[in-house]
């Protein structure tokens, strides 16, 4: 894959539209995390950096995760992971958090333990909790197995995070589109695309921001219409390279970068967006496409240099990037600003287990 001369590319230096306050909509979670052998896992047909679904034939896993110890429990799913880091980045420096800027998590949670658990991070995190539908049932979890200290297997037992009512949606209504930017999480199109496809058009026809993340990529390819659909709504779309192949239908692994950017704006219509795609090792690329100058430029930044030593789990790095990444929009910082910071925050939060910073991290 080529790079990019970062010094060549003009929008670099220019700003992404400012937004003041975000609510990301999604599947609040509590990740299980332990150390656990292949051997153990093999008869579970779980792929490696993939997630999968509990099934009678897989809940074993969770016993397996049950029986091993430490056990590391923190709260997880794409969209608390990214609003844990913008709040970091928001307060980075311990500065307070900026009184004119919101974040809130809109999803459902069990009424137990797991829930308290999930209502305590946000809120230690400055994230607003009032949109969390509370219901009788068990809050949504994920069992991670960690093998040779550095591949991870997931299995998720998707259960109250699936039924966000529209009936609590429209009671708080006035509240969730008082924000300027709504972020929906991929894997929350799976859960309730319907849901998720009316709260983004009442976001369009307001003229409010629309940020994407994209999953993995077996979710792109048994909902990909669902995704290009949300996709084409979308002021600006983060994925990982193998997310953002899997999307346009590309198979080559050695696409030049240039070529699979004309392929996602031929894909999807002449809108104005941001395309952020993250590329492990090679950093991330940050492009613009201008629909009315039909122009698009892209730029890469590199990673944050990190001891080999130091690195614990790179769970949760892309959503640490795209964190601190909006963190530093909020801050009307420059593109090349807000990559930079986005690089940052992922450094950090691969020297702990999940998308934790050294000031929440939470472990049993």
């Amino acid at each position: 894959m080529n790079n990019i001369d970062i010094f060549q590319t003009p929008i670099r230096k220019q700003k992404p539209r400012l937004i003041n306050s975000i609510v990301a909509l999604g599947s609040p979670i509590v990740d299980f995390s332990a150390e656990i052998e292949e051997s153990e896992i093999a008869q579970y047909n779980l792929k490696k950096g993939e997630v999968a679904y509990l099934t009678n034939e897989n809940r074993g896993f969770y016993s397996e995760i049950d029986q091993k110890f430490p056990v590391y429990s923190t709260i997880g799913g794409s969209a608390q992971n990214i609003l844990r880091a913008i709040s970091w980045g928001l307060n980075n420096n311990n500065l307070n958090l900026p009184t004119e800027k919101k974040i809130s998590m809109l999803g459902c949670v069990g009424n137990d333990t797991l829930k308290n658990k999930i209502i305590h991070s946000l809120t230690q995190c400055n994230i607003n909790t009032n949109l969390i539908e509370q219901i009788n049932m068990n809050t949504s979890r994920c069992a991670i197995g960690i093998c040779n200290n550095k591949d991870r297997y997931f299995l998720s037992e998707i259960l109250a995070s699936s039924n966000l009512s529209v009936n609590f949606v429209q009671n708080h209504w006035n509240e969730i589109i008082s924000h300027d930017a709504l972020l929906i999480e991929g894997y929350f199109i799976k859960e309730n695309f319907n849901l998720c496809l009316n709260i983004c058009d009442a976001f369009l026809n307001a003229g409010k921001y629309i940020i994407l993340t994209l999953s993995d990529p077996s979710m792109i390819e048994s909902y990909k219409n669902e995704t290009i659909t949300i996709a084409n709504k979308s002021d600006m779309i983060v994925g990982s390279l193998n997310t953002v192949r899997k999307l346009v239908g590309e198979h080559n692994d050695d696409i030049n970068i240039d070529n699979l950017y004309k392929k996602v704006y031929s894909l999807l219509n002449d809108k104005s967006r941001i395309l952020i795609i993250t590329v492990e090792k090679q950093g991330v690329f940050c492009g613009k496409y201008d629909s009315n100058k039909k122009k698009e430029e892209h730029f890469q930044t590199f990673p944050h240099r990190v001891n080999p030593r130091d690195i614990v789990d790179f769970n949760g790095a892309g959503d640490a990037f795209l964190g601190g990444f909006l963190s530093q929009q909020m801050l009307n910082q420059t593109f090349e600003n807000c990559c930079q910071f986005g690089n940052k925050a992922a450094s950090v939060v691969i020297k702990n287990i999940g998308c934790n910073f050294p000031s929440n991290t939470i472990r049993n």
